[in-house]
């Protein structure tokens, strides 16, 4: 029993250092925006739940509107393709402050919208009518459009999806000049005060327990409408956006992920791989989050199907890392949905599972979208990743004998079961003319294993 009660005494006072420490870091990171330090309390700003770890690095400035200038052409050079986000923007005239993070990104090119499947991406307002913070989080039915660009023009920026929560640049303007913000509030339901319609983003009820004093997480009756949170209309502008990446903070997970993989960290070490490349591929690691989770290896937990799906299945998204024993190249899985069950398929209609290639013979990081919905396919023992690009556990083998993996890959592109996603290539300047065939990714069509690796999300 006493050593019960000390454990726990334990596990508060470690519980007490780590809130300090939030404090301490969030404090520090109002203190250095010229939006937070002037309008918000430190209390309202940690009741927002942003995604900010104080053992990792803090959000870093990339942009600020009254330093950088107020163009489209001052902001995409400086946040594009950056990696997660927090946005901070004041509008002018009230003074109402809006934000969002963005687990996905600026989108690179102009007509991308970008998908957040896992819901962690969300938007908020600290300075508002009510004087009351909200938080807005993706809706959980699949309408999961983070974020996208091109919307009204080739340089809007929208958060949310066919009627956008929140747009800077629209038509294209200036974000100090009038109308080139814009924030949507759709018609109120009656069954639902706070639902919208045809919109990305709900209110968060479960962020007010940390934002009320009395750590109620009942929301409060208040008329939030577009008016109570934008000012006198839809349009407006600004006095002043932020931009603050989390880049840092998520280079910093996927370097305590690698460590842990014995095939990451063999390429690190031998040189054929970095970290920069490796972040290329847009895993969804959080910034605030524990790194992703060793459930299977196969050097540590056998080569056979059984022990495989015994650690693997029920355990929702994973990533897979294979090691080609034949040939050494490093193939890999991104797959959104979880291992199904025998003679059944998981489908990904939000298409964010992806396969990789990390070496392989044309000495390029290729990554592949899958395009035609289909996830992970299991038939028995055998586990088909895509449309068959990849098979594990043929006819039963176990991973470490002759056969058990196998590939098939269409020889042009672009193909009807994936596509070549460039981001992990142009930065080489080789995305064209790359030689993409089972034995270029894998060495061969048929093949074994060295070493699987699966991590759980």
């Amino acid at each position: 029993m006493e050593r019960e009660i000390g454990a726990l005494l334990l596990q508060r006072q470690e519980w007490v250092k780590a809130s300090e420490r939030l404090t301490d870091v969030m404090y520090e990171w109002a203190a250095s925006s010229e939006i937070l330090r002037q309008h918000t309390k430190l209390p309202s700003l940690i009741g927002l739940k942003l995604p900010i770890d104080p053992n990792r690095p803090t959000p870093t400035l990339l942009y600020r509107a009254t330093r950088d200038g107020y163009t489209p052409e001052d902001f995409y050079p400086r946040c594009g393709n950056k990696g997660p986000f927090i946005l901070l923007a004041k509008i002018k005239g009230l003074g109402y402050v809006l934000g969002a993070y963005c687990a996905v990104g600026v989108p690179r090119m102009e007509g991308d919208k970008l998908s957040d499947l896992r819901g962690h991406s969300f938007m908020f307002s600290l300075i508002n009518a009510h004087n009351h913070p909200f938080r807005f989080k993706l809706q959980p039915d699949g309408r999961n459009i983070a974020i996208s660009r091109g919307r009204t023009s080739g340089h809007s920026l929208s958060f949310g999806g066919f009627v956008p929560f929140l747009e800077l640049f629209h038509k294209s303007r200036p974000l100090n000049t009038e109308e080139s913000g814009f924030g949507s509030w759709c018609r109120v339901q009656s069954s639902h005060p706070y639902e919208f319609d045809d919109c990305a983003f709900e209110l968060d009820v479960s962020a007010f327990e940390c934002c009320t004093s009395g750590g109620n997480a009942q929301c409060p009756r208040f008329e939030i409408n577009a008016q109570a949170l934008f000012g006198l209309n839809l349009w407006f502008s600004f006095s002043e956006v932020e931009i603050y990446s989390l880049q840092p903070a998520v280079e910093a997970a996927t370097r305590e992920w690698t460590a842990s993989s014995f095939i990451l960290s063999e390429l690190i070490h031998l040189q054929r791989l970095n970290i920069a490349t490796l972040i290329q591929f847009r895993f969804p690691i959080p910034p605030n989050q524990p790194i992703p989770r060793l459930i299977y290896r196969a050097t540590r937990d056998g080569y056979s199907p059984q022990g495989f799906y015994s650690r693997c299945e029920e355990q929702g998204p994973f990533i897979l890392l294979t090691k080609i024993k034949e040939s050494g190249y490093v193939f890999g899985a991104y797959c959104a949905t979880g291992i199904p069950a025998q003679h059944s398929s998981n489908h990904d209609p939000t298409y964010s599972s992806f396969l990789f290639s990390l070496t392989n013979r044309c000495n390029v990081p290729l990554r592949f979208t899958v395009t035609r919905g289909v996830a992970i396919r299991r038939q028995e023992y055998a586990l088909y990743f895509g449309w068959s690009q990849l098979a594990i556990f043929i006819s039963k083998r176990p991973l470490n004998h002759e056969g058990s993996g196998a590939a098939q890959w269409d020889q042009a592109l672009p193909s009807d079961h994936y596509t070549l996603d460039s981001a992990c290539t142009d930065h080489q300047g080789r995305s064209s003319n790359i030689d993409i065939t089972a034995e270029a990714l894998f060495g061969s069509k048929t093949f074994s294993f060295k070493e699987v690796e699966v991590y759980a999300l």
